[in-house]
């Protein structure tokens, strides 16, 4: 009769097998740690068993259960032990990544849902937004990266993976490019605006509609005024709108020539001629006024006229000596018949 000694089976300590259950759902990042070399584990209800390794770490693993023994050893002559049980637990799922885009010519960013919260990130600063399709692009935002994540509640669902995305700053109008063209005059409507091309857009100022260039860059047929010029946004071309910049139409004012001898100016009046010694013409729209010099006065002229500038005084009192002196002529030669 031949007689064995069967040994007994190896034992394993559950508690030395740790579980590091998935971070989130989807994610298959469970750990199993203290399963080394003289160690294997399957997943329940698998056949093939897998060794241990050298630092005892299993990683990436997905969740559901799976069985741990010490192996056995024909050269030890060791049975494996019975396993134990691990779980490793389906982590909170995340919220789903957004998956926004860019209107260029609404300037906003599409795609929200109104049921979800988000988290968008510029420079360290957040912006929580909430219960809208559309979020309007604020100022500080046009020429940066933001981040936006979906927020979870932390019981059903954790926070999304961030999108990343760039908001392309504003094209610059050169102010320089843009020439504005005098009307001829008052009210009429022969202005120009050049270097307003097809991609760039201009309106009166003070008014809501914006009109589109032309190829060659020339607005004629405008009427003088204040005129706001900008580059036109375009989902297409993918561009924002510019800031506006303002040119002023004004109205050509015509001119009176002068003499050489006098410039005039703001202000200053052009010198009247002395009246005894030139006369002006009516000056008729576009003439020219001129000076018409007074003839001389002829031998047939009353006495008055030989008279020199300054005279008429000493004339007129003349008269009246010449008027007292007859008077007093026919006073005498009354008396003395009389007498």
């Amino acid at each position: 009769m031949q007689k064995f000694v069967i040994p007994k089976r190896q034992t394993l300590d559950g508690k030395t097998i740790s579980v590091d259950h998935e971070t989130y759902g989807g994610a298959k990042d469970g750990h199993l740690t203290g399963i080394f070399t003289t160690m294997e584990y399957r997943r329940t209800g698998s056949d093939k068993w897998l060794k241990g390794t050298t630092d005892g770490t299993i990683k990436n693993l997905s969740p559901g259960s799976y069985e741990i023994r010490q192996a056995g050893s024909n050269a030890e002559q060791k049975f494996a032990s019975l396993p134990i049980t691990k779980e490793i637990k389906t982590g909170v799922p995340k919220a789903k990544m957004p998956q926004l885009s860019l209107n260029y010519e609404g300037e906003t960013l599409d795609g929200l849902d109104v049921s979800a919260t988000y988290q968008l990130t510029l420079d360290g600063k957040e912006y929580l937004v909430k219960g809208i399709k559309s979020y309007a692009i604020p100022p500080e935002m046009f020429g940066k990266d933001i981040k936006i994540v979906q927020v979870g509640d932390g019981k059903d669902s954790l926070n999304s993976d961030p999108q990343n995305l760039m908001i392309k700053a504003r094209p610059v109008i050169d102010t320089k490019v843009i020439q504005a063209i005098k009307t001829s005059g008052q009210k009429k409507q022969d202005g120009q605006l050049k270097g307003i091309t097809a991609d760039m857009e201009y309106r009166i100022s003070g008014t809501s509609a914006w009109h589109q260039g032309t190829k060659e860059g020339v607005i004629s047929n405008l009427y003088a005024g204040t005129y706001e010029i900008r580059y036109s946004s375009s989902n297409e071309k993918q561009r924002f709108a510019s800031a506006s910049i303002e040119k002023i139409i004004g109205t050509s004012t015509e001119s009176v020539p002068t003499g050489p001898s006098e410039k005039p100016s703001a202000g200053k009046p052009v010198p009247k001629q002395p009246a005894n010694k030139t006369q002006n013409t009516k000056v008729q729209a576009g003439q020219i006024s001129k000076a018409i010099q007074v003839e001389k006065p002829s031998v047939k002229t009353r006495p008055k006229s030989l008279l020199k500038a300054g005279d008429e005084t000493s004339y007129n009192m003349i008269l009246v000596g010449i008027g007292l002196l007859a008077v007093l002529t026919l006073y005498w030669k009354k008396r003395y018949k009389k007498s």
